[in-house]
């Protein structure tokens, strides 16, 4: 194998193990709505993002491509995951609003009373 595979199959190791350390984290502070496609989305892109660094530096240190190669691979990153988010985001805004609707009951006459104004 060439340094090249291997640096690359390094970094998708990388991407799917912290992926979803942040995907898991992403989630417990705010838990997906949307269907069983939204958190696929969810954990691709948050590989993606977390691979970025790394891969601009491994590609400037190791591979030795210039500083306008590396950052022209992060910028393909960025919009690759933006593009991911994009469904995600089109997946998980409906939900959402379905479950604020069920949850905002407004003013009740027991809020008026207890408030004391």
């Amino acid at each position: 194998m060439t340094k090249e595979i291997i640096v690359i199959l390094g970094l998708i190791v990388f991407g799917l193990v912290f992926g979803a350390l942040t995907a898991r984290s992403s989630i417990k502070r705010e838990s997906i709505a949307a269907g069983s496609i939204a958190p696929v989305l969810h954990y691709l892109a948050s590989s993606i993002l977390c691979t970025v660094t790394p891969t601009v530096l491994v590609s400037i240190f190791v591979l030795h491509v210039d500083f306008i190669g590396a950052v022209s691979v992060a910028v393909v990153m960025f919009a690759v995951a933006y593009l991911l988010l994009l469904p995600y985001a089109a997946l998980e805004r409906p939900a959402l609003a379905d479950k604020t609707a069920q949850l905002d009951q407004g003013w009740t006459k027991e809020d008026a009373l207890s408030s004391g104004l």
